[in-house]
This record gives structure tokens, C-alpha cells and sequence, in this order.
């Protein structure tokens, strides 16, 4: 699931737990505070005190599930997914708590102070009782739902989003008041009030509506990529990156731009940078081009003289390399002639401007796929060589599309938003929606380069620091 369907379920859950919020003590006689009859009669402070209410109330949500998140950030280090698994819990017993009508325990018995409306300007006394009632549990609480989020916010440990969830509650709480304040000097407003009080099948149906909700925020945490992910690693390689693979085959590049093959337990050194392997060979690029050499033995086997190149990939009837030129990044194919000892033309796959650029390419039965990246949008792209076809499988403005993979039948990519990211899997030819295969929550670590084999990830995963690292992991 994106992670935005998991806030969006927990923006509106809090909205409803909010407004439940208004059956409470403080809430029912904050509607007769801030009505005309509770300020001498005058509609205009009626008008300043619902302006001031509501931000308040906002202010008040956003602090207390903003630390909450942010202390959950400090001390879960990596345990997201069992974080969740936790919120799952929570979410579900929370629900069956309010499907059930259970009296609320801990109950806080707290009011807000009476007096301040008559030592201060009502608009102000209004912020700062907004506030109260925002913070949650400074007065009475009168869902089950209000302890959930509270924990789901230090579960989740996203500031933001516990930010978000904060101000949503605050806003629940905050608008029945001010709607029903405005009017209940009229008989609509009196009705209205009436019912609440005198009808407890209402406050019966609110606390089942915060259950439905609950339980959806369950399922968004189930789905979400934090628990649908593989998180099995069993392969590190620290300070590796741009992994490249073929069957029980590896090769990646070093720190100082070195090229290696893993084989087995062993590792060898390549004479090359950017190293790809596929079919019958291994490509590595270099001060004078690109040099092909054979898989089993890394003898040389031919080469081809170009400059600048970045990335590449190769399989047994073509190699792909990537270039920049006075800003502009190129995609190149050349065929591969005579058992890799002679190659074809330069053919250009495809060509960035100024206000784009083109990621690395993979390779698979003669079609290269790439990602295009423009300011506002960016593309997932598959070429067809031998036919000069381009498709575009997939396109955002919403999230930074990288790094795809192929093996067969099956492709890789990377998707990135501004907190989190994760590696979706798909049928090339379509047919079927992505399901996420591997998740890394937060911004301080970056999923890079990715290879793929029928079973296995390979990924590459940069620290902040610039530091990298090569992770395996089955799906």
C-alpha cells in the first residue's frame, strides 16, 4: 500500500475521534462558552471566539501527537515493522473497545478552568480552551480511539505524520463545537443540543463509526509497505554499490570505483569500473571505452572506444551504456558481433535536455528500461532496440520513480517520497498491479541501484554520511 492511503485512514480516523470528543463535559459546555448567551449576548465575540477556537485546537492536537511521534522516532532505531505489527494490535483492540460500548478507563475526570472566561478577553480564553481540548488528554476522553492514536503516533514514529494526525483531531473536536455554537441560541442549534444530551444512541453511533475506523486504519497497517516487504537479508557487502547479476553471478563496484566479481565464496578484482554482467559476459568501462570480457574466465574479449560512460549493461546480443555530454545524458546500444570481439554502430536509445536527465538503464531481450526524470514529473520507460519503440509503463508527480531491474518476466523499481521508500515488483508485460518487495522507512538511508534475479533483490542503500552498502533479500 502507499504510504499515503495509511495517512489519509489515520487523518480521518482522527477527525471522528475528535468529534466524538464533543459528547465530553468540556465539550458541551465549551458550545454554551463560546454561544452568544455565554458572552452577553454578542454574536460578533461569538464570531472572534470560533476564530480563535479552532486554531487553537489544532495547535493543542499537533503538539501532543507530534512529540509523540517524534519520542517513537528517537527509540525505535529499525523495528518499524514490528512497531506496526504492534499498531495492528493496538488499532484492532481499540476497536473492539468502542464496537463494544466498554467505559472508558483510565478515565481523565478533568475540566477546563471556568474562570478564565471572565478574566480574559473571551477570543483569547477561547484559544487557550482549544488548546486544552486539542491536547487531547487534559480533559475527559470519551473514545478509546484517543488512547489508540495517541500510541499509533509513537508507533508510526513519522513526525509528520503525527503532526497531521494531531491537527485532524484537533479540527474534530474543534468544528461540531463551533457549528452548534453558532446556531444554538436558535431552536436548529437548541434541537441539535438536545439530542446529543438526551439521546445516547447518538454517542452509541460515533463511538461504532471510531471503531469502523480503527479497524481500516488495522487493515493500511497490515498492508503497508513496512510489514508487506521482505525484510530477510542474508547477503551485506559493505562499501559495495550498483549491483549487477546473473545466475549465481555478481559484480558490483567498490569504494574507490573498482569493479568485483563475486562468485560463490570468492571475489575477484575486474581491471574496470561500472561493471555489468549478462549472458556470456562481463562489461566494464574504463579511461579508453568499454571492454567486454567472457564470464568464465575474464579474459578480455573486445572493446569499443567512447569516454564519460556511468552505467552500463550488457546481455548476450547487446550492451548499453550510458554517457554525459555537455550536460546531456545519453542512452547508447551497440551490438555485439563475433562472440563479443566486434560491435555494431552507436544506435541512441534515448536523449535528455537540459531540464531532465536519464537514469541507469537495465536490459532484457533487446529492451532497455530507464527512468526519465524531469522537475515535476518522471517516467518509467521501456525501448525496444530492434524496433525503435518506446512505452511509457509508468508515470508520477507525486513520487521520484529509479533504479529499475529486470529478470525475465519480472521488473524492479524504486519509488521514493519524501519519507519513505520502497522497491515494487511487476510483470513486464502488465496485467498484474505492483506489490512491494522491500521497504526502508525515513530519509536518513537511500535505496540506490537495484539488480534482480528470479527470486532475489540485490539493492544498493546509501547513508547519509555517503556510505554504501549491498543488501540481498528474497521475495
Amino acid at each position: 500500500m502507499d504510504p499515503g492511503a495509511l495517512q489519509v485512514t489515520l487523518a480521518l480516523t482522527a477527525l471522528l475521534v475528535g468529534a466524538t470528543g464533543t459528547w465530553s463535559p468540556c465539550g458541551l459546555s465549551m458550545i454554551e462558552t463560546i454561544a452568544p448567551s455565554g458572552n452577553s449576548g454578542s454574536r460578533r465575540v461569538t464570531y472572534a471566539a470560533c476564530l480563535t477556537f479552532l486554531p487553537g485546537a489544532m495547535v493543542g492536537g499537533a503538539v501532543t501527537f507530534g512529540l509523540l511521534a517524534l519520542l517513537g522516532a528517537g527509540l525505535q532505531g529499525k523495528s518499524q515493522p514490528l512497531a506496526y505489527g504492534l499498531g495492528v494490535a493496538v488499532a484492532l483492540a481499540a476497536a473492539i473497545a468502542e464496537a463494544r460500548g466498554t467505559v472508558i478507563v483510565p478515565q481523565i475526570r478533568r475540566q477546563v478552568p471556568e474562570h478564565w472566561r471572565r478574566v480574559m478577553p473571551m477570543p483569547v480564553a477561547a484559544a487557550l480552551y482549544g488548546v486544552l481540548l486539542g491536547l487531547g488528554f487534559t480533559t475527559f476522553v470519551l473514545s478509546f480511539g484517543v488512547w489508540a492514536l495517541a500510541a499509533l503516533a509513537l508507533l508510526v514514529a513519522d513526525p509528520a505524520l503525527g503532526a497531521l494526525i494531531g491537527v485532524c483531531f484537533g479540527i474534530g473536536r474543534a468544528v461540531p463545537i463551533v457549528a452548534i455554537g453558532l446556531i444554538v441560541d436558535r431552536r436548529v442549534g437548541r434541537g441539535a443540543l438536545d439530542a446529543m444530551t438526551m439521546r445516547p444512541g447518538i454517542y452509541r453511533g460515533a463511538r461504532a463509526g471510531d471503531a469502523l475506523a480503527l479497524v481500516a486504519v488495522a487493515l493500511a497497517l497490515v498492508t503497508s509497505d513496512a510489514l508487506a516487504a521482505s525484510r530477510d537479508v542474508d547477503l551485506e557487502v559493505k562499501r559495495g554499490a550498483d549491483p549487477s547479476v546473473a545466475a549465481d553471478d555478481m559484480v558490483f563496484q567498490g569504494p574507490h570505483g573498482d569493479g568485483f566479481l563475486v562468485r560463490g565464496p570468492h571475489r575477484e578484482s575486474l581491471p574496470g569500473r561500472q561493471p555489468a554482467i549478462g549472458g556470456p559476459y562481463v562489461a566494464i568501462a574504463n579511461s579508453n571505452g568499454v571492454t567486454l570480457l567472457d564470464r568464465g574466465t575474464l579474459a578480455p574479449l573486445g572493446s569499443f572506444v567512447t569516454s564519460r560512460v556511468d552505467a552500463l549493461a550488457v546481455e548476450s546480443a547487446w550492451v548499453i551504456y550510458r554517457r554525459r555530454e555537455d550536460g546531456i545524458d545519453l542512452l547508447l546500444a551497440r551490438a555485439i558481433n563475433t562472440a563479443g570481439t566486434s560491435f555494431g554502430d552507436p544506435i541512441l536509445v534515448a536523449r535528455s535536455d537540459r531540464a531532465s536527465q536519464l537514469g541507469r538503464p537495465a536490459l532484457s531481450a533487446g529492451r532497455v528500461y530507464y527512468v526519465r526524470s524531469r522537475p515535476r514529473t518522471n517516467a518509467l520507460v521501456r525501448h525496444a532496440i530492434a524496433d525503435d519503440e518506446t512505452t511509457t509503463l509508468e508515470r508520477s508527480n507525486r513520487v521520484a520513480l529509479s533504479n529499475p531491474a529486470v529478470a525475465g518476466k519480472r521488473l524492479a523499481y524504486v519509488v521514493r517520497s519524501r519519507r519513505h521508500q520502497w522497491v515494487r515488483l511487476r510483470r513486464v508485460g502488465g496485467g498484474h498491479a505492483a506489490r512491494t518487495i522491500y521497504s526502508l522507512p525515513g530519509h536518513r538511508r537511500q535505496i540506490w541501484s537495484t539488480a534482480l534475479t528470479a527470486d532475489r533483490l540485490y539493492l544498493t542503500v546509501l547513508s547519509r554520511s555517503g556510505a554504501s552498502k549491498l543488501l540481498s533479500s528474497g521475495y
